[in-house]
């Protein structure tokens, strides 16, 4: 299945601007498409590549899938931790599928909302995430290092609280991060 999910993103990114980057998550429904090849699958993550037909832009994707609870009660969703590189640039964000509860801590008009997030055993950390179309966050700061915080970490959790007062969890088990990045051309030094 997660196999399935991640061919049936990477079709679609490479149709997706660069400002909706981070709609790859989104679009797991969409049907996989000539191109795509699931390249290998490490521990929790999985890595998937498209070659674009008429520019030749290859983009690679490792996507991993997590678990999700609202107001502590685990909840049948499918949220996602996504990196993606093209032409060398790396991206990475979290969605939350069929879950559609919007961020109650706007704090701009840009769409950044305030999301509390937490390595292991760290104390947790607020950072200010870009909020896209279908609950898409896109990771504070410089992407590379975040992800390069993940490559030491075991475990990721992300969380809000929605307008209606739930918090919103997301899980990641992060073990096969290293490995994953290091089968792509995606380069986080």
């Amino acid at each position: 299945m997660k196999k399935h999910r991640a061919v049936k993103t990477v079709a679609a990114i490479s149709k997706i601007s660069s400002v909706l980057v981070f709609m790859v998550a989104a679009v797991c429904s969409l049907f996989a498409q000539d191109g795509v090849t699931v390249k290998n699958t490490f521990q929790n993550w999985t890595v998937a590549t498209d070659k674009d037909a008429m520019s030749d832009e290859v983009t690679q994707v490792i996507l991993n899938q997590g678990t999700a609870s609202l107001n502590n009660v685990t909840v049948d969703a499918s949220p996602n931790f996504t990196i993606m590189c093209t032409k060398k640039r790396i991206s990475a964000g979290a969605d939350i599928e069929g879950v559609a509860y919007i961020p109650y801590r706007f704090v701009s008009l840009d769409g950044s909302a305030e999301i509390t997030y937490r390595f292991d055993t760290e104390k947790q950390a607020i950072g200010f995430w870009h909020v896209g179309s279908g609950n898409l966050f896109r990771v504070p700061g410089n992407p590379r290092s975040f992800i390069k915080k993940m490559e030491d970490a075991q475990r990721l959790r992300i969380a809000y609280s929605t307008v209606h007062g739930t918090q919103v969890i997301m899980s990641f088990e992060l073990a096969g991060v290293r490995e994953a990045l290091q089968s792509t051309e995606c380069k986080i030094d």
